[in-house]
């Protein structure tokens, strides 16, 4: 595997570090990797730069990880299991402990009961890009793709909607519930 990790943020949290470091000395010896970090004001243009920067090392996957999220290597390493085009990791959404980062099929918020009992990777209409892992060939065939569809939508969910549209389906893993450190911006 070659994999470039795409880290937006501009700050760090200990805990963030503590994750990141513990991830960089678990990947395995023979996967080739580097990562690129950088940060914009606006979370659409930031991710764009990530991703042309990353697309120098012609990497197999693209992993993000937002500087807001609390993981282990072990996580991390279960979404290079599955063989999807996209995939991530769950996060809860800030003051709604029921709620994920993510929306089921019919547009509805993914909820703790939406997951109960569901062990395999579940296909979802759009999930948070905090914590996902994409294949190469899905950023090779979208132009733009995290440039907004329209004002209600997040990049992460303009993305989602450009890649179904192009036959790529997005999967959360509900195994895998990542802590989210959500800060307030003033």
């Amino acid at each position: 595997m070659n994999i470039v990790f795409c880290l937006p943020g501009r700050e760090f949290s200990n805990k963030f570090l503590n994750s990141w470091t513990s991830l960089i000395h678990n990947i395995p010896k023979d996967w080739r990797w580097a990562h690129v970090t950088g940060y914009v004001p606006n979370i659409t243009y930031s991710r764009q730069s990530l991703l042309d920067r990353a697309k120098m090392f012609k990497p197999t996957h693209y992993m993000w990880i937002d500087s807001d999220q609390v993981f282990n290597p072990n996580q991390f390493l279960q979404l290079t299991t599955h063989d999807l085009p996209i995939i991530s990791g769950l996060y809860k959404k800030e003051n709604l402990p029921d709620q994920f980062a993510g929306c089921k099929l019919n547009g509805e918020t993914l909820t703790v009961s939406d997951i109960e009992g569901v062990e395999k990777p579940m296909e979802v209409l759009a999930n948070g890009m905090g914590f996902m892992l994409v294949k190469r060939e899905v950023f090779d065939l979208i132009e733009k793709p995290f440039e907004f569809l329209n004002e209600h939508q997040w990049e992460d969910f303009g993305f989602a909607d450009k890649a179904r549209k192009l036959g790529f389906k997005s999967y959360i893993d509900p195994a895998l519930i990542i802590g989210h450190e959500k800060k307030v911006v003033i």
